[in-house]
């Protein structure tokens, strides 16, 4: 059944791929990302002018939320007198085209539409768990997102020499051109001489890795994100990204794109609310059993809500954001409990609690 299950999605994949003009014009080629690339200097670099810029930045918001990494590529084509650049941001699922001719200037932003393969990757631990993936499939991503269908139960540091591991991946084409890759789908990790599988299952607004021994888990946080992407660990001392000084991570970063909701991931109360240098917006709640819970970087303060205010289980209490010490749209979530900070990763559930009932329904039909 579950093979079934791959092969339609697969099937789904293709079936679903589209024609366009990118995806009939051969005149376009790959360009690599380059370390430090914005979407300004690769537009400096193909000739586009400081007006043209300007001009291309003043067209779509989501050009400023635009990230670059040196994993992924860019398109171009110089054919037929015009300058054009395609563009692929994976994260907000965006297409940019941009087109330069003696007629003038367009861009155009479109969703993304991608033609899906999938891939499955096999190998055996040898070193770092993150290391050995990366050696079968050259992504940060890829390898991240392994790590992140295990994170949250497994301590992923003492993993034996030797141990056997598989993925199922998404590589994604637009129309010839492979763009890059999507999500993993299916993992699979030997940990205390067992073989441990993981399944991602799609949410609305997000999708999260489970099987069916999360779902019986005790454990009294639910997640406060509906997409598990675990971008920083509780960690005694880590370099800050902004203030460069090592200094203790007291909590989980959520990586998410900003305007993503946040839930209470238990019953409790708003203790306090507001504002400050470092935390940005933040909130924190105060649960039955004693517990406080920190929310911090919040896009804005919940309007609805206030000091005093009580909240049920998976309510929405703010949004992703990155205000106060920030490089990235994120959220800090910290547990507070006998009055000294505890790493949040031995306290939560894997998914939000909304997403409970209908998991254990899709988990049901995987085997």
């Amino acid at each position: 059944m579950r093979h079934l299950f791959i092969c339609a999605l697969l099937a789904f994949g293709i079936c679903g791929c589209y024609q366009n003009a990118f995806a009939a014009d051969n005149s376009f080629s790959p360009k690599k990302i380059r370390l430090g690339d914005t979407v300004v200097s690769i537009l400096r670099r193909h000739g586009f002018s400081l007006k043209e810029r300007e001009q291309v930045l003043r067209s779509s918001e989501a050009l400023h939320s635009f990230l670059l990494t040196t994993e992924m590529s860019y398109f171009l084509s110089t054919a037929h007198g015009k300058t054009a650049l395609r563009m692929h941001d994976h994260e907000q699922n965006l297409v940019f085209n941009v087109e330069k001719s003696p007629h003038g200037l367009s861009v155009k932003t479109t969703p993304a539409k991608y033609l899906t393969e999938v891939q499955l990757i096999k190998g055996k631990v040898r070193g770092s768990l993150m290391a050995s993936i990366f050696s079968q499939v050259k992504s940060n991503w890829i390898a991240s997102r392994f790590m992140d269908a295990y994170i949250l139960e497994h301590d992923l540091e003492r993993i034996p020499a030797g141990a056997p591991f598989w993925l199922k991946l998404e590589k994604q084409y637009d129309g010839p051109h492979f763009v890059g890759y999507g999500e993993v789908l299916q993992t699979s990790l030997e940990l205390g001489g067992e073989q441990i599988r993981k399944d991602f299952i799609r949410m609305a607004k997000g999708g999260v890795f489970v099987n069916a021994e999360d779902l019986l888990s005790d454990r009294p946080f639910y997640a406060p994100v509906g997409y598990v992407r675990i971008a920083s660990l509780f960690q005694k001392g880590r370099r800050h990204p902004i203030t460069r000084k090592v200094q203790s991570h007291l909590g989980i970063d959520f990586e998410a794109p900003p305007g993503s909701p946040i839930y209470a991931p238990q019953r409790g109360m708003i203790a306090r609310m507001g504002r400050n240098r470092a935390a940005g917006n933040y909130v924190i709640l105060r649960h039955p059993n004693g517990i406080e819970t920190a929310y911090n970087h919040l896009r804005t303060l919940p309007k609805d809500l206030k000091t005093g205010s009580f909240v049920r289980v998976g309510q929405k209490i703010g949004e992703i954001g990155c205000t106060g010490y920030c490089t990235k749209a994120h959220l800090h979530f910290a547990i507070k409990k006998n009055g000294r900070m505890v790493d949040p990763a031995k306290y939560l559930k894997a998914f939000p609690s909304h997403f409970e009932e209908a998991l254990q329904k899709k988990v049901a039909h995987l085997d």
